[in-house]
């Protein structure tokens, strides 16, 4: 039995921070008295060859258009734009960073070495569009051995890309995190294949502070793809393990994963890529049953309503990897989906090797590390809809796999 470790709540670790250190470098962008850079690329230029931690302030006097920022660092570096002009703070608002109307290209393309380390708050990322065949990320394209970690008052909405319509977060290495924290939207966003909101890929997102939302995105399946994760995808690759740590009791009666579509996976899908022996995994709970991590209200037009698992047997059959989802302390409510409702878990076989398939755990304590502290409850599941897009019902069932019409793995 793993011990649940009370630790300082995100939020707070981030707000504490936020003052600069005496030798960080202070960077202010725009054309008025104080300001450091006409750009926002400028600035972040000029924060990349500063070797300290570096803080860019983006003031909400305007909407900054056209946005298509190139971040390479191995630094600590902040973005924020709590800012009503390059001098005078002001939380009353968020700085637009909109995409549309420029190049093909996500709002922020972000890439850190090992010691890198982007935050941001109070940013609103609207409109990035990279390319609609191999553009991944349409808000964010994170790739690299760092961390990425969006906090206090962030959205991003209404972009679109091949993958990750929202988000893509791409780890180059096992310690590469991605770090939701407190009062983060991610919503309306569109991936024409797989991961409308969310994509993880070949690393850790960590998702367990209150107030946060991934919601009414969209995963269309289109140019010969699955179309999975409507909401979010954890997915392993090459020889990196994926895992998602989610947490979070989300804003008010709608959870934390709302209202997202897909073909396969409405909520979450959790896939092992074709080229890995690595598993992937998504850890769901909370400590408090007032307050649950939940999924709720999302539909699949083929499987998986509110969870998708998707493992892989590789080519030789000497080795395969499992999709993993392990429920304790969650809901999982009025999710839809003509098969497997609740939970669709696939298997994976070739031809004379191994048959391997998916395993979701409902009630197992191993969260993980960063879970809120406190007892382990179960799970409530209730309000699920096995029926088609018309709201017709159907002969599956809220859990399935392609082997059996009912289906758990484990339940304890």
């Amino acid at each position: 039995m793993r011990t649940h470790v009370c630790r300082l709540p995100m939020a707070v670790a981030l707000l504490t921070a936020a003052a600069p250190p005496a030798h960080a470098a202070i960077y202010a962008v725009g054309t008025e008295p104080g300001c450091t850079h006409a750009t926002i690329q400028e600035a972040v230029d000029a924060a990349e060859a500063n070797s300290e931690e570096d803080f860019i302030r983006i003031p909400h006097s305007r909407v900054w258009s056209d946005a298509a920022v190139v971040i390479d660092t191995d630094e600590a570096l902040w973005l924020e734009g709590f800012w009503a002009d390059c001098n005078n703070i002001d939380f009353n608002q968020q700085t637009v960073l909109d995409g549309a109307g420029g190049s093909a290209s996500s709002v922020l393309r972000i890439s850190t070495g090992t010691n890198g380390i982007v935050r941001m708050s109070w940013l609103t990322l609207r409109g990035g569009d990279p390319s609609p065949i191999d553009g991944q990320g349409g808000g964010i394209h994170f790739s690299g051995r760092g961390r990425l970690e969006l906090s206090n008052d962030m959205a991003v909405i209404n972009n679109s890309a091949t993958s990750g319509g929202g988000i893509y977060a791409n780890g180059d290495t096992d310690g590469a995190q991605l770090v939701i924290g407190a009062r983060v939207l991610v919503s309306g966003n569109t991936a024409y294949r797989d991961g409308g909101g969310v994509f993880v890929n070949g690393m850790t997102l960590t998702m367990n502070e209150p107030d946060s939302l991934i919601a009414f995105n969209e995963a269309l399946g289109e140019l010969g793809s699955k179309g999975y994760g409507g909401g979010l995808v954890i997915r392993s690759t090459g020889d990196r393990e994926a895992h998602g740590y989610v947490g979070s009791s989300g804003v008010g009666a709608l959870g934390v994963i709302y209202g997202n579509e897909a073909k396969w996976g409405g909520g979450v899908a959790v896939s092992v890529g074709s080229d890995t022996y690595e598993i992937a995994e998504l850890r769901l709970g909370s400590a408090d049953p007032a307050w649950p991590a939940a999924i709720r209200g999302n539909f699949a037009s083929e499987g998986g309503g509110a969870i998708f698992a998707w493992p892989n047997a590789n080519f030789s059959g000497f080795s395969s990897a499992n999709a993993i989802v392990t429920i304790a302390g969650a809901e999982i409510s009025d999710n839809a989906a003509p098969r497997g409702a609740v939970a669709y878990g696939d298997n994976s076989s070739v031809t004379g090797g191994a048959s391997v398939g998916s395993a979701v755990n409902i009630g197992s304590e191993q969260l993980g590390p960063d879970l809120p502290c406190g007892p382990v409850w179960y799970a409530r599941i209730f309000g699920n809809e096995v029926v088609n897009a018309n709201g017709d019902a159907t002969d599956g069932a809220l859990f399935m796999s392609p082997t059996t019409p009912a289906w758990v793995s484990t339940v304890r």
